[in-house]
C-alpha cells in the first residue's frame, strides 16, 4: 500500500484543533460527491462542535458518527433538505490516500508521540 508520510511539525494547521481541516474537507467532499458545500460545511461544523456532555458521551457521539454518518440539514433550491454525510465508505474499503502523519515531543525522559492516520 502506498502512503503519504509528513512529520507533524511541518504541517501548517490550526494546533487548537484535533482536525486536519485540509484534507478532511478535500475527503469529505470526494466520498460524498453529490451531496451541495453547504451539507458537507454542515458536517464539519457538527465534527468542530460537540454538543454540551462528558468526555464518554463525546466520544461515542464521534463513533457514532465514524459509523453511521453525520445527519445534516441544507438548504438547495430553496427546499429543506436532509441528509447523511459520510466519514467512511464502508461499501468499498479500498484506501485512496492514506496520510501517516507522527508528531513527536520528547521533554525530559517523557515522551509524547501521537500518530494520526487520515484516509
Amino acid at each position: 500500500m502506498e502512503y503519504e508520510y509528513i512529520y507533524g511539525p511541518d504541517i501548517e494547521r490550526d494546533f487548537y484543533s484535533p482536525l486536519y481541516e485540509d484534507v478532511l474537507i478535500d475527503s469529505l467532499h470526494h466520498l460524498n460527491k453529490n451531496l451541495p458545500n453547504d451539507a458537507i460545511q454542515e458536517a464539519l461544523h457538527k465534527l468542530k462542535n460537540f454538543e454540551n456532555g462528558e468526555l464518554v458521551q463525546k466520544n461515542a457521539t464521534f463513533m457514532d458518527y465514524l459509523q453511521n454518518g453525520i445527519p445534516v440539514r441544507y438548504f438547495l433550491d430553496g427546499e429543506d433538505r436532509s441528509t447523511i454525510v459520510y466519514l467512511v465508505d464502508y461499501q468499498s474499503l479500498k484506501i485512496t490516500h492514506l496520510l501517516l502523519l507522527i508528531s513527536g515531543l520528547l521533554l525530559r525522559t517523557v515522551t509524547n508521540v501521537r500518530i494520526l492516520f487520515c484516509f
